[in-house]
């Protein structure tokens, strides 16, 4: 489940290391990131776009998204597994177990009690690669300052791709999703807006943390960049 809702250029942005890769056909090519190749083939390190793999014909490592993250943070292949899904928002097989479980449990109707809100965790990483001057954004009318303050940009690759991101932080300023908009009228069979699986938007009033801070200050009206 996890190879297929992550690729390995998802994991290689969340490394930092695909503006040092190459493009060739299908292919990505460079220095091995995982040893010291000072004296090898700055061409050595080889990932593949369509079979999601990876392969360094230096050091003569190579597999899946799992191998590389176990061998980048030096842990076993279920470690590398947890932290992928941490990164990456994606629930375990335990998790979907522990909920299964929970609503088969049936209370006393006496103590019945309301199902527990999920809450909307701080994001442990963040979308570094978005594109600002998308045309999108120009036609909408929002300024560079706007873009800017609001961290809007397009998404080439990765869980949101093609797509618009927002960045949605809580009261208290934590980002804790991306949303995407498509740009223009969807696919069919897509949606116009896209959020994280796990996200639970009804807990959070967008722009809330930038109302608190702006209210101390100024008693103006602060506006929102609406992308509907």
């Amino acid at each position: 489940m996890i190879k297929e809702k992550v690729g390995m250029e998802d994991i290689l942005e969340h490394y930092e290391l695909l503006k040092s890769l190459k493009k060739r056909n299908d292919e990505l090519v460079g220095f091995c990131p995982i040893h010291d190749e000072k004296h090898y083939n700055k061409n050595s390190f080889c990932v593949s776009t369509v079979k999601n793999n990876w392969h360094c014909f230096s050091c003569g490592a190579g597999g899946n998204i799992l191998d590389f993250v176990a061998a980048m943070e030096n842990v076993k292949i279920r470690q590398a597994g947890i932290l992928i899904q941490k990164w990456f928002g994606i629930a375990s097989q335990e998790d979907r177990k522990l909920v299964k479980e929970k609503r088969e449990i049936k209370a006393p109707k006496e103590e019945k009690k309301e199902p527990e809100e999920v809450v909307n965790l701080p994001l442990t990483f963040e979308l570094k690669t978005l594109d600002p001057n998308h045309a999108y954004l120009k036609e909408r009318g929002l300024e560079k300052e706007t873009i800017k303050e609001f961290g809007l940009g397009y998404c080439k690759r990765g869980l949101m791709k093609e797509r618009i991101v927002i960045p949605i932080h809580n009261e208290k300023g934590e980002l804790v999703a991306y949303a995407g908009r498509y740009p223009g009228d969807p696919p069919e069979g897509e949606s116009k807006y896209k959020f994280p699986a796990k996200f639970k938007k009804s807990l959070v009033v967008f722009n809330l943390n930038r109302v608190k801070n702006k209210a101390k200050n100024c008693k103006c009206q602060v506006l929102f960049p609406v992308l509907r």
